[in-house]
């Protein structure tokens, strides 16, 4: 099995590179791992542990690619935890990080939020958009 991690910044293009190059490959996106209302009331280390689960699965039916974005910040512990959990299942793991600049983000965020309105979105975009710009150099 191989995963392939999108890193990078709300607003950086994982999702639209992930649509355009792997239509057709299953994903796991960290965004959704956190916004789905089963587990909001989980901490990061809990969501990070229900992640590792989905992986286990995706490796025991035999998925020979996964897609998995995220911000993963170079020097992240989420990307160490990752990496770590990978080498100790012999799974290949290639990192593409995305960057774009943040005022691009930041427009791209806007979009998105004047398509779905969702104020709690935008405002936890913009906000990881400006905490990690720098992870991403």
């Amino acid at each position: 099995m191989k995963i392939i991690v999108l890193a990078g910044i709300p607003g950086s293009g994982k999702s639209t590179l992930r649509r355009v190059e792997y239509a057709d490959v299953p994903y796991i996106d960290m965004a959704d791992m956190h916004s789905s209302p089963s587990n909001l009331s989980h901490s990061w280390q809990e969501a990070m542990h229900l992640f590792f689960n989905e992986v286990f699965n995706h490796k025991e039916r035999g998925t020979p690619l996964l897609i998995v974005e995220g911000i993963f910040a170079t020097g992240s512990t989420s990307l160490r935890q990752l990496t770590g959990y990978c080498n100790s299942f012999d799974i290949d793991i290639e990192v593409r990080q995305l960057q774009a600049p943040l005022h691009l983000c930041l427009l791209r965020i806007i979009d998105d939020y004047v398509e779905d309105g969702d104020e709690q979105r935008l405002a936890a975009r913009a906000y990881f958009a400006g905490k990690y710009r720098g992870g991403f150099v």
